[in-house]
């Protein structure tokens, strides 16, 4: 009896574990077809006080204005953000953007089709020491959708 009752939990056991993958295969499915439907159609680095031209946008880095990621040497419980702030001029008309920038970079849109990625900022933190603010680099990118 007790033979019997442990090949039912057994393959109960198999079965729930089949489930279990299968909705991990299906989810990893699915966050690759959410991120694959954008790509990047124009990306460039700029250093602090650099312009560039980006579709019908001209997008300016004008300062960091904090950087609390975590250092590379440090345990943090909080991978930190960084904060910097963009001159935008779209059309003629010239505006301020702050953009909060975290582990995984940050996205944001200006227009209804005119939409940014911002992937890294660069240098990271190695130490708690600051770093120079004009040291910055930040590649953005411009988003199309498929």
């Amino acid at each position: 009896m007790q033979g019997i009752s442990f090949v039912t939990y057994d393959s109960n056991y198999r079965l729930c574990s089949m489930k279990k993958n299968f909705l991990l295969i299906f989810f990893n499915l699915f966050t690759i077809s959410l991120f694959s439907q954008e790509t990047v159609k124009i990306s460039a680095d700029l250093d602090v006080g650099r312009e560039v031209l980006m579709g019908e946008a001209s997008v300016k880095f004008l300062s960091v204005l904090s950087d609390s990621r975590c250092p590379k040497q440090v345990t943090c419980i909080w991978p930190g953000e960084a904060k910097v702030l963009l001159g935008i001029t779209v059309m003629g008309e010239y505006f301020e953007k702050e953009v909060v920038i975290s582990g995984t970079g940050a996205e944001f849109s200006i227009a209804q089709d005119l939409q940014f990625l911002v992937s890294d900022l660069r240098p990271y933190p190695e130490t708690a020491m600051p770093i120079n603010p004009k040291a910055y680099c930040l590649r953005i990118g411009t988003v199309e959708e498929n």
